[in-house]
C-alpha cells in the first residue's frame, strides 16, 4: 500500500487488526528486516489477526519508498515518522518496534509520544551515532558452516559475513530475503549524505554524556553480546531512562541476533506482548 507523507510517496504494509504495533526498520535496510522477524511470532499466536495489527513501513530512500531529496537530516526523518504514525495510527496508543537506526528514531518517538506509546521494544538499537565512538566487541565468528559457505563466491557473502556472528545455509537464506534485497535498492547516494549531514538529531547530545530518552512505559532493550556494529556496552546507560526497562545481552548474536538467535528472540518479543 502507498500513502503521501510531508509529500513523500511512502509504502507500508499492514497485517491483522487490533492493537497496532508500529515497526521501525535500520539504516539503508527496509520493512522486510522487520516483517521478517516480526511475523512469525504472531504465526504461532492463536487469533493473532484480530488482536494485532502490524505495521510495517520503509523509511525516505530506503525500500520503494521515494522522498530521499526530501529529508536531509535526522530531525526531519522523526518528522516523517511522527506524521506517518498520525496518519496510520491516529490516536490510538500503540507499540513500537526499532531496530538499530531504527531504535535510535524510536527513542524519539517514545520521548514524544509517552501518552500514546503502550509499550517500547528496541532492537540492537543505535545509541552513540559517531561510529568512531563507539565500545565495540571484536567482529567474532562462533559458527561457520565450511561446507556450506564454501559453496559461495566471495561477492555473495561479503557483507554476510561481515554481519553476522552464526555463518550457515539457515542464517543466509534469512539474509537473502530479509536483507539483501533493501542493500541492492537503497538510495546510495542518499544514505552517504545523510550520515555526513545529518545522522544525529540536533537535540542529542550523546557527546556530553546526555541522552534524550523519556519514557516510562514498559520496555524491552535487546542487544547482541558479538555485536560489532553498534555493540551493547553503549546501549546500558540509557537503561535509567526507561524505569521499566528490562535491558538484554544475548550470548550468541550479532547485530542480526533476530535471525541467529530466533527462538530468543521470538520468546523475548512475545513476553513484552503478553
Amino acid at each position: 500500500m502507498e500513502l503521501e507523507i510531508m509529500g513523500i510517496k511512502t509504502s507500508y504494509w499492514q497485517h491483522g487488526e487490533g492493537k497496532p504495533i508500529v515497526n521501525i526498520h535500520g539504516y539503508g535496510l527496509d520493512h522486510r528486516v522487520m516483517e521478517g522477524c516480526i511475523e512469525p511470532v504472531f504465526s504461532k499466536i492463536d487469533n493473532a489477526d484480530n488482536e494485532w495489527k502490524r505495521i510495517y513501513f520503509d523509511l525516505p530512500g530506503m525500500g520503494t519508498s521515494e522522498g530521499a531529496d526530501k529529508i536531509s537530516c535526522a530531525d526531519e526523518m522523526l518528522s516523517f515518522v511522527l506524521s506517518f504514525i498520525d496518519k496510520i495510527v491516529g490516536d490510538e496508543d500503540f507499540i513500537l518496534v526499532g531496530y538499530s537506526y531504527g531504535g535510535y528514531l524510536a527513542r524519539a518517538v517514545a520521548a514524544k509520544r509517552e501518552k500514546q506509546v503502550d509499550r517500547l521494544f528496541l532492537l540492537c538499537p543505535v545509541v552513540i551515532p559517531d561510529k568512531r565512538r563507539r565500545k565495540l566487541t571484536p567482529h567474532t565468528v562462533l559458527e561457520h558452516d565450511s561446507e556450506f559457505m564454501n559453496q559461495l563466491s566471495k561477492s555473495e557473502v561479503k557483507d554476510f559475513e561481515d554481519f553476522f556472528v552464526i555463518q550457515n545455509r539457515y542464517t543466509w537464506e534469512r539474509y537473502l530475503k530479509e536483507i539483501k534485497p533493501a542493500l541492492v535498492e537503497v538510495d546510495n547516494d542518499f544514505i552517504r549524505r545523510y550520515y555526513k549531514e545529518g545522522y544525529v538529531f540536533s537535540f542529542d547530545k550523546y557527546d556530553q554524556g546526555k541522552y534524550f530518552d523519556n519514557f516510562e512505559g514498559p520496555t524491552v532493550i535487546l542487544t547482541g553480546r558479538q555485536d560489532s556494529v553498534v555493540g551493547y556496552e553503549d546501549v546500558f546507560p540509557i537503561l535509567e531512562h526507561y524505569p521499566k526497562g528490562t535491558f538484554i545481552v544475548l550470548n550468541g548474536g550479532g547485530h542480526s541476533l533476530q535471525i541467529e538467535q530466533e527462538s530468543e528472540f521470538n520468546h523475548i518479543f512475545r513476553n513484552l506482548l503478553y
